[in-house]
């Protein structure tokens, strides 16, 4: 290996009309402190970026979401949490749509069957969650591996799902309301009398006599 050769002062290249060389690369030894005091700026960084004050979160009605705040002063909406549901409450859907069937406003009805918070006097469940819950239920009655599952469903309701989905002819309770032609039941025959009930025409004038 060749020695580095001495670098001469800027005047001596300058008086033979040379550029100066480049500066020498720095040793292996500088390279690590340089890596070395980045990490720890690094490490310091990340460090104050951990501790630094959290601004608090604030919910729906405006107040601050910190501990304490808003208590008492109705500000901010109780914002529902979600419950899973139990098995008692699953089986109220199934019983009521197979004693009464698929029909319009049936999930407003097994809202009601499921009862009221004593609390805060309103549904333990919403007529939009039993509609959900029962579309879950239906998701689960299709499913080969039904104990894979995050909340498992006891065989016996998935049978009475598929059962009460055929005997739907797996119509929604929309669906079922409206007639083939896509007419509600209950407006079927409304507005115009129907011919068994249409009063007889009038007779024709009798021909004025010769």
């Amino acid at each position: 290996h060749k020695q580095d050769q001495p670098i001469m002062p800027k005047e001596f290249y300058q008086g033979l009309g040379l550029p100066p060389p480049p500066p020498p690369a720095p040793s292996g030894q500088a390279v690590a402190n340089e890596l070395a005091a980045n990490a720890a700026a690094n490490a310091q960084f990340r460090k104050a970026i951990k501790n630094r004050p959290k601004t608090p979160r604030k919910t729906r009605g405006g107040a601050s979401g910190g501990a304490g705040a808003g208590a008492g002063e109705g500000e901010a909406r109780s914002v529902p949490m979600y419950s899973p549901w139990g098995e008692d409450e699953t089986r109220v859907i199934i019983d009521y749509l197979q004693s009464k069937g698929m029909h319009n406003g049936c999930w407003a009805s097994i809202s009601k069957e499921l009862g009221t918070d004593p609390t805060e006097g309103k549904p333990v469940r919403t007529g939009v969650q039993v509609k959900d819950r029962w579309r879950n239920l239906c998701l689960a009655a299709d499913r080969t591996d039904t104990k894979k599952m995050r909340h498992p469903v006891a065989e016996d309701i998935l049978v009475s799902v598929r059962s009460i989905r055929t005997l739907a002819n797996g119509k929604t309770p929309r669906q079922v309301g409206k007639l083939d032609d896509g007419t509600p039941k209950e407006s079927k025959g409304k507005g115009k009398a129907s011919a068994s009930t249409a009063a007889p025409p009038a007779a024709p004038p009798a021909p004025p006599p010769s």
